[in-house]
């Protein structure tokens, strides 16, 4: 498989995996503000915000993924988002939690391992998805800016402009008339 294809490929795939998860969290935000009150990991005051907010962020990332506009920032901030989603499970597998953990449903316990794992593997693969962008995406998008186009035509010329033949006044050369 080429670089372009699993660059495509995982963009379309993480996409996809962040718009599964808003429905439930917009039809029912408060069943998705107790998911996120149950890990203790933010203020009380900050639940609700986060609730209304984190579904959002989530569909602006993947609008952006399908697009494939602004890739540096939305690969960093969807990154961001699964590192802390999976940091958040293993947080709470560590205190001994079993709560539902907000994903794709809310109001049922599910493995709070394979919420982690699944996490783990988005996590990567963004991750591979960011290098694929930052080594063989990005370098071709680069735009040329006027100074560049300026070395490049003086550097593609043959000779150089001081020793570049002088116009003779009195050389004949047609004339467009």
């Amino acid at each position: 498989m080429s670089a372009l294809s699993a660059y495509r490929y995982l963009r379309y795939f993480l996409a996809v995996v962040l718009i599964a998860a808003v429905p439930h969290k917009l039809l029912d935000p408060a069943g998705f503000a107790l998911a996120i009150a149950r890990y203790d990991l933010v203020p009380t005051a900050m639940v609700n915000a986060l609730a209304l907010v984190l579904p959002w962020v989530e569909v602006i990332l993947a609008v952006l993924l399908v697009c494939d506009v602004l890739m540096g920032p939305a690969l960093w901030l969807t990154n961001l988002l699964f590192a802390g989603f999976a940091a958040a499970i293993g947080i709470a597998m560590a205190r001994g939690l079993d709560i539902d953990c907000g994903c794709y449903t809310t109001g049922t316990t599910g493995s709070m391992l394979v919420a982690l794992v699944r996490d783990v593997i988005l996590l990567v693969a963004g991750l591979i998805l960011s290098l694929i962008y930052a080594r063989v995406i990005a370098p071709s998008r680069t735009p040329i800016t006027p100074e560049d186009s300026e070395d490049s035509m003086a550097s593609a010329c043959a000779c150089d402009p001081e020793e570049a033949p002088a116009s003779d006044p009195n050389s004949q050369t047609p004339s467009a008339a």
